[in-house]
């Protein structure tokens, strides 16, 4: 892009040799740019609700998929699964209890993935807060 007042090749918004503002629309960093970028993180525009969260009570891992943290929410689900399937007849009541602490811990883990999302930063597809190396 060249500049309309002295011809000079402008790579940002003003003419560095005579300081006229470009009239061409710049590219700006929005979500769906560092989206592109980084496929490894989730933006939710708007943030999901917090009773989201409240979907890891009736099945551990759905409120993960519902965040978009599709191999977490399958990961709670198969624990929950192969705890009915392979040790409930075994364990009985200890088998309830280990299906209520994975639904503990998809609730509290869907709850601070929430929250981050909440301040405008995005959490990655494993994790529940932004990367160290994300800046906003």
């Amino acid at each position: 892009m060249f500049c309309k007042s002295c011809g000079n090749q402008i790579s940002g918004t003003f003419c560095s040799k005579c300081g006229t503002k470009s009239d061409a629309p710049q590219a700006s960093s929005t979500i769906g740019t560092r989206d592109q970028k980084r496929s490894d993180l989730i933006f939710k525009n708007p943030p999901p609700s917090s009773w989201v969260a409240a979907w890891s009570f009736l099945l551990p891992g759905l409120s993960q998929l519902i965040l978009g943290q599709v191999a977490k929410g399958l990961m709670y689900m198969g624990i929950v699964i192969l705890l009915g399937i392979f040790l409930g007849g075994a364990l009985g009541d200890a088998t309830y209890g280990l299906g209520m602490g994975a639904s503990m811990g998809a609730f509290f883990d869907a709850r601070k993935a929430i929250q981050t999302l909440r301040l405008g930063k995005p959490i990655t597809k494993w994790g529940n807060v932004p990367p160290a190396d994300y800046s906003a």
